[in-house]
């Protein structure tokens, strides 16, 4: 029973879906139509930089995002009022460091790091023109 399971999901993945009548007049006029879906996994991230470098085979990019901040305090200590409230904080300890906490990976291969590398050099151009009080020619 699973082996007919697998190579029926190994067929249906060889095969496109067919075609909803929207997708067919689409085809007809040389035109495509991608839907954009969020993940469960979907968040915002603020990124201060990137570390990476070219997968072990050389077949792609890895892409490690991060954001930069101070280090959450280890532990504290505080003076105790003698009203029971807290006074005045006597020792901290925390890393001796900036904090550059990977927030997100991405493996690219080749052919899509040269399209993302295009697409990121025509939003710095837009960013650029907008920064200026320009409008920029937004495709």
């Amino acid at each position: 029973m699973a082996k007919n399971r697998r190579q029926a999901q190994h067929r249906s993945a060889d095969k496109p879906p067919p075609a909803s009548p929207a997708q067919k007049t689409l085809r007809k006029e040389g035109r495509i139509c991608f839907d954009y879906i969020k993940s469960n996994c979907f968040r915002v991230i603020r990124v201060d930089g990137v570390t990476g470098s070219p997968t072990p085979k050389g077949d792609g990019i890895q892409m490690a995002f991060f954001s930069e901040r101070l280090p959450i305090p280890k532990n504290e200590e505080y003076l105790l009022g003698t009203d029971g409230k807290l006074g005045k904080r006597m020792k901290i300890e925390a890393r001796p460091a900036i904090i550059r906490e990977v927030e997100v990976e991405a493996i690219l291969s080749v052919p899509v790091a040269k399209s993302l590398h295009m697409w990121l050099g025509e939003r710095i151009k837009e960013a650029e023109v907008a920064a200026t009080g320009g409008t920029p020619n937004v495709k």
